[in-house]
């Protein structure tokens, strides 16, 4: 036969049911948290309990999120990057590089036949100039898209 609980008796609950309804394994625990709402009698409030037991997990949830969810916002943050390279794309305010490497390999091509033309008319001097200053356009982009490169992780 069980007996019915009162009101009263679940606002003064000893320390033994206290620690049963916290999980604890014994009543020191009890002890070590000075956070704990007590009763002046030394006895303990169950719904206060409950209450100050669902306070302390999500302080010690909200304590944690940020180490655990570093991963996450990282992942945010390049999603965001990339929606906004793609949304600048679509503005034509940037050109993407695989565009800029047909621009430039189209734009060299003529500047060579150029210095072809250049050669007939005024001599050898003039194309090695012409192809001495191509090839250091060359290399100052190839080191431009190395650097680039090198930054992608960042």
């Amino acid at each position: 036969m069980t007996v019915p609980i009162t009101v009263a008796q679940l606002e003064r609950i000893p320390p033994r049911a206290a620690a049963w309804l916290l999980g604890y394994r014994s009543t020191s625990s009890l002890q070590t948290s000075p956070t704990l709402p007590r009763n002046e009698d030394g006895s303990f409030n169950a719904a206060k309990l409950v209450a100050w037991r669902e306070e302390e997990v999500h302080r010690r949830t909200k304590l944690t999120l940020p180490v655990e969810n570093s991963a996450l916002e990282y992942k945010r943050r390049l999603e965001a990057k990339k929606l906004e390279i793609q949304l600048l794309e679509m503005e034509k305010s940037i050109i993407s590089v695989e565009v800029t490497d047909q621009f430039f390999s189209l734009l060299t091509g003529r500047l060579r036949d150029l210095g072809e033309l250049l050669q007939r008319q005024y001599g050898r001097d003039a194309l090695a100039l012409l192809n001495e200053a191509l090839d250091d356009i060359e290399a100052t982009i190839q080191r431009w898209r190395a650097s680039l490169d090198g930054d992608e992780d960042s």
